[in-house]
């Protein structure tokens, strides 16, 4: 009778020592509703909530848990620290190391902020919900890259940079869209555009944006094509964008939707007695768009066409017909000194045909060597 007392003895402490063990603070003789394992496991942020407004942009945000130890990756920086659980409660230790790259997004550092301290577990297979005393966090185990992204066909304006920790903002207007392959930027003169390929939370970009090389934009504009480069981050923040990597940071704002641009031929004889400054001109040949800070005056007339350099006006025959005008050789110019050698440049484009067309604000004259957009003149 002793011993069989003895062997229910060792059973029972058997049994509860079996209870007792943990893996990292996850019991592992219970189920997973009962005591949820953590450990080696890889989590996404859906959304979170208890700060009076409920945030669900959190594109590529994770966590990791591993041996008492979680990693958080941020929208820029990444951050450790311990933890550990009993039943169904995590407890996140103190003591949370953050790189401190510029800078995260405003929904990373809130929920930098808010995880902290206690909160209950509740697992299913594919989705983690953390509930703590005053936010909850919703996860799941599917990575965002599996949703398609919401940039290809939309356009904005940037509203603010931020680089070496220094947030400008931006004066001009520079518009930047995306199409299904490609991106483009709107610059003061010039425009940028770059092959490209987009995930839910990243943009990868060619090899960097190509731009013309109109003369001239703003300070502030000339830089902004280098800064979109390589595999880029992206995130919203209410109705903005914003694109970072881990050097720079752009802020861009929803453009307004603009009316489609339509291009209509011209009878060349209803542009008789109206003068039309040269806004910029492409050169077919040389591959090469400029925009002139002087204003180049160009008149028609019936049976003639005039234009008005630096300080000398030149004059030729024209006919028109339909859509063309055809220029009649060189043009004859007063000699005043002394044009510059970029306005006797624009001289020499105005000989032989060109077509007429109207295209938005702008009148255009082209042929198979040149391309000039000009603004009427009230």
């Amino acid at each position: 009778m002793k011993t069989i007392k003895i062997i229910l003895f060792f059973a029972l402490l058997s049994s509860f020592q079996a209870c007792k063990t943990t893996d990292n603070g996850n019991k592992t003789n219970n189920s997973n509703s009962d005591n949820p394992n953590l450990n080696n496991s890889t989590w996404y942020f859906k959304s979170m909530s208890g700060i009076g407004k409920d945030l669900t942009d959190f594109p590529g945000t994770e966590i990791k848990f591993n041996n008492g130890s979680y990693s958080l990756k941020l929208s820029v920086n990444d951050c450790t620290g311990n933890y550990k659980t009993n039943g169904k409660t995590l407890e996140l230790l103190e003591g949370m190391a953050c790189t401190k790259m510029c800078c995260d997004n405003a929904v990373s550092d809130k929920l930098k902020a808010a995880f902290r301290g206690n909160f209950s577990i509740e697992k299913t297979e594919k989705e983690l919900i953390l509930k703590g005393e005053k936010n909850t966090f919703y996860l799941s185990n599917e990575a965002p890259s599996k949703t398609a992204s919401k940039l290809p066909g939309t356009s904005w304006i940037v509203s603010m940079v931020a680089k070496t920790g220094e947030e400008k903002k931006m004066k001009g207007v520079y518009k930047l869209s995306f199409r299904e392959k490609s991106m483009g930027l709107q610059l003061d003169k010039n425009s940028c555009n770059s092959d490209c390929s987009y995930s839910s939370d990243k943009i990868m970009i060619g090899r960097g944006m190509g731009c013309t090389e109109m003369c001239c934009d703003s300070e502030e504009a000339s830089g902004l094509g280098f800064l979109f480069a390589g595999a880029m981050s992206y995130t919203f923040e209410g109705e903005m964008l914003i694109i970072y990597n881990d050097k720079n940071r752009i802020w861009l704002n929803p453009a307004k939707k603009e009316a489609a641009i339509i291009d209509k031929a011209l009878n060349g004889e209803t542009l008789w007695g109206k003068s039309y400054k040269i806004y910029d001109i492409n050169d077919l040949k040389m591959g090469v768009a400029s925009h002139h800070a002087q204003a180049y005056i160009v008149t028609f007339n019936q049976a003639a066409f005039s234009l008005k350099l630096d300080v000398n006006s030149c004059n030729t025959t024209a006919t028109y017909q339909g859509a063309n005008i055809s220029l009649s050789g060189m043009m004859g110019c007063t000699k005043m000194c002394c044009d510059s050698e970029e306005s006797n440049g624009v001289k020499a484009m105005f000989k032989n045909s060109f077509e007429l067309k109207q295209s938005g604000n702008y009148l255009v004259m082209s042929n198979k060597e040149y391309v000039l957009r000009l603004e009427e003149q009230k």
